[in-house]
């Protein structure tokens, strides 16, 4: 069970909180007073976003333990997750409450995944899972597990989202490698697959969608931190596994990435 717990949000499960990095108070304030008449952070500021945690640390209401109804789990990163967004704006919710069923998100911020294997082999047996869902569009995200701090590290050539956990140019120029992506993406996505076939659930995952494209009508068309997608982004990743869901689409097996190693590294 101890591995269970080495999870985002561990530390306040069974809270809510109103700030998690990468969407701090510290950053939102300061974004603010650069751009105070923003209606977008002005609606954040005056209605704040909740993370209302389950009891073992994740963004759902519906607790593990003792869980008995069938549902559905979601893999991914901040952008299942929802971060710097409500809860009701996230394309795994809605999908949920769409199609039913209990709302098994097990998707952490600036994870891959590797992570997305390793927490559903780790609750593949606890809950009842019907369809899972598979979105991450962030492919060069290594996790590693450091025994000293008994933490479970998320790696990257780009970003470091764990405790600052620093890696040199070498290996960064490593990570950065497609070689490496791909058979690292490659193993983690054919055991999420072979986990989903062993208790008999429906796999999905579609292709990566590009960050920048908005509709019109939707707001707040900006993430509370600045830097992720709008609700646009939320919107088009649930039509897309809606569709994917409703006409049993094949799986996109191919890892997509823009990331290119930095010429510095090269």
């Amino acid at each position: 069970m101890d591995k269970m717990k080495r999870v985002f949000m561990y530390k306040h499960a069974g809270s809510t909180v109103n700030f998690t990095p990468p969407d701090s108070k510290e950053e939102f304030e300061e974004n603010l007073s650069k751009d105070p008449n923003n209606k977008e952070l002005l609606h954040y500021k005056n209605n704040p976003i909740e993370y209302t945690l389950n009891d073992y640390g994740f963004r759902t209401p519906d607790n593990f333990d003792d869980a008995e109804e069938e549902g559905n789990v979601f893999l991914g990163c901040s952008h299942t997750f929802g971060l710097g967004h409500y809860l009701k704006n996230t394309w795994s919710w809605r999908l949920n409450q769409k199609i039913g069923g209990k709302f098994w998100n097990l998707s952490a911020p600036g994870t891959g995944i590797g992570t997305a294997a390793r927490l559903l082999n780790q609750f593949k047996s606890k809950l009842k899972i019907k369809n899972i869902f598979l979105y991450t569009p962030f492919c060069y995200r290594y996790e590693i597990f450091d025994a000293k701090k008994g933490l479970w590290l998320s790696l990257s050539p780009v970003n470091v989202f764990h405790y600052n956990f620093k890696i040199t140019d070498e290996v960064r120029f490593m990570l950065g490698q497609e070689e490496n992506m791909k058979q690292y993406w490659n193993i983690n996505f054919t055991a999420i697959k072979y986990y989903a076939q062993e208790i008999g659930a429906k796999l999905y995952s579609i292709k990566n969608i590009d960050f920048f494209l908005k509709k019109e009508g939707n707001f707040p068309e900006i993430a509370r931190d600045i830097a992720h997608p709008g609700v646009s982004y939320q919107d088009l990743v649930y039509e897309k596994f809606l569709e994917a869901y409703e006409n049993d689409l094949p799986l996109h097996e191919e890892p997509a990435s823009s990331f290119k190693p930095l010429k510095s590294l090269i």
